[in-house]
């Protein structure tokens, strides 16, 4: 079965087969696959290993959490993560690994 991971935020829109999510206090936002998206009442979830269409970093960054890199090299080839509403995404492929406390992007440019 596949993981769900909440996301803190709000869905903005839809168009097509693309869903896009902001963060909590418009911090941030991604892009999905409508398939990767599960909302239940006023929860949204996402797909652990759902591959981002598309990403705005974080404006507001909190790194107080914000994992090593070399403890995340199982899941992410290169380590480096962006946080944006509760979603950890690697920054190597932009693909959901997992949750996070607190905001920050990767300084790099969006290639999915």
């Amino acid at each position: 079965m596949t993981e769900m991971v909440d996301f803190d935020g709000r869905i903005i829109g839809f168009s097509g087969d693309t869903v896009s999510l902001e963060a909590h206090d418009a911090n941030g936002g991604v892009h999905l696959a409508s398939s990767d998206v599960v909302i239940t009442g006023g929860r949204v979830q996402v797909c652990s290993d759902s591959r981002l269409l598309g990403l705005q970093e974080p404006h507001r960054v909190d790194t107080t959490s914000r994992p090593a890199a070399d403890t995340l090299q199982s899941r992410c080839e290169n380590g480096i993560t962006v946080c944006i509403g509760g979603l950890l995404i690697c920054a190597a492929d932009f693909r959901v690994i997992g949750s996070c406390k607190g905001a920050w992007g990767a300084a790099r440019i969006f290639t999915p």
